[in-house]
């Protein structure tokens, strides 16, 4: 049985490394929007498109079209020609590549019915994680993982890496640089008949309840809400715009108390995500299959609606 691993860990790094980082995840955050761009021109111009074909012949009429990955691949091999874009070399190409893939993995889930999905948006500066991915060609020894066009970068290694690495994910948080690597191993496949089934009923209260009467409950976050909203506070009474319009800039000192904000909300976000690992971990070892309720889809509810 082949399974993915997902390992993370926080980089060691220097301002010369973090430049680079930023400057691959800026221009990733680059072709994105340019690509997004032309997609959005284009369904512009299917609008117009449908109108004229109302009134034209048949065999005259333009068939809808949009870039997919490979059209978008091209256009960025000739936005590297270019001289206002030639920035892009500096990054990894594969990279850049991959950011493309998630922009059009994201347009088709868009138009795909009944999942929910909103239409991509421009990724802003100051308002997205800054992120890249590896396909290949990263390489990991003991402590240390090259990334193309960067080098040997050291991090803080809490376990040992099983399998052999898919893709490596470099991307920014509060407190740091991380790496994620994705590995690939095989193993055996395990035997459930020796362990009981189980039923978990997901809640409010409870978080989960388990068929056998077992529960978990959720984790108190008062004292660090409290310190979110005495941050919160103070972050409001600093120069920044106040409505929408408002051309004020931000001050140095905003920017200091949102890092403050951000690394609170990181440690709520780390403490309800091992709290969630330690919950599926134990009923994983002591239960051979685990059966989830089935919670009533958008259809469902429109149908039920409908009669």
């Amino acid at each position: 049985m082949i399974v993915f691993q997902a390992y993370q860990f926080k980089l060691k790094t220097n301002d010369e490394i973090e430049h680079k980082f930023r400057q691959f995840s800026g221009s990733c955050r680059f072709v994105w929007n340019i690509a997004l761009a032309l997609i959005k021109d284009r369904l512009n111009n299917q609008k117009t498109e449908k109108i004229i074909n109302k009134n034209i012949p048949v065999h005259y009429r333009q068939q809808p079209y949009l870039p997919s990955y490979v059209d978008l691949a091209k256009m960025l091999t000739f936005w590297k020609k270019t001289d206002e874009l030639s920035f892009l070399k500096e990054a990894h190409s594969q990279i850049l590549q991959q950011k493309l893939k998630d922009l059009d993995k994201a347009i088709k889930s868009a138009f795909t019915k009944g999942n929910g999905i909103c239409f991509p948006k421009f990724k802003r500066k100051y308002k997205n994680n800054n992120s890249f991915r590896y396909p290949q060609d990263c390489k990991i020894e003991g402590s240390r993982v090259f990334l193309p066009k960067i080098g040997w970068v050291r991090f803080f290694k809490s376990r040992n890496i099983a399998g052999k690495p898919k893709y490596v994910t470099v991307k920014q948080y509060a407190d740091g640089w991380y790496v994620s690597i994705m590995t690939k191993i095989e193993i055996d496949q395990p035997e459930l008949n020796h362990y009981p089934a189980v039923g978990i009923d997901a809640g409010v209260k409870k978080i989960v309840t388990l068929s056998n009467g077992y529960y978990f409950t959720p984790l108190d976050f008062y004292k660090l809400e409290k310190r979110l909203l005495k941050a919160q506070r103070v972050s409001d009474r600093k120069q920044h715009p106040r409505y929408k319009g408002d051309k004020t800039k931000c001050s140095k000192n905003f920017y200091k108390q949102k890092q403050k904000i951000n690394r609170i909300h990181k440690r709520i976000a780390d403490k309800r995500y091992d709290y969630l690992h330690k919950i599926s971990t134990a009923i994983a070892k002591n239960h051979g299959i685990a059966v989830v309720e089935e919670l009533r889809s958008e259809e469902h509810t429109s149908e039920l609606q409908s009669h």
